[in-house]
């Protein structure tokens, strides 16, 4: 995964560094740097990933939902 960040002409540092940061929450990277900081027991991994399927699963019933209601009018 390689991040890359191009500077336009007279942009300032900070606004490049703004867009430098939405682009690596949009990635993922510090999420996947803080839950790698730590050793995470084979257990707890498990748990974690169980709970991260329930909650697309719920979000795609949610999506799934909201479309059938758009669709009634």
């Amino acid at each position: 995964m390689g991040i890359r960040l191009e500077i336009r002409p007279n942009e300032p540092i900070d606004k490049a560094l703004k867009r430098f940061k939405k682009i690596c929450d949009r990635e993922g990277l510090n999420r996947e740097l803080r839950r790698t900081a730590f050793y995470e027991k084979a257990s707890e991994c498990k748990k974690r990933k169980k709970r991260e399927r329930e909650k697309e699963i719920a979000k795609q019933a949610r999506l799934a939902n909201r479309g059938r209601i758009g669709k009634r009018r």
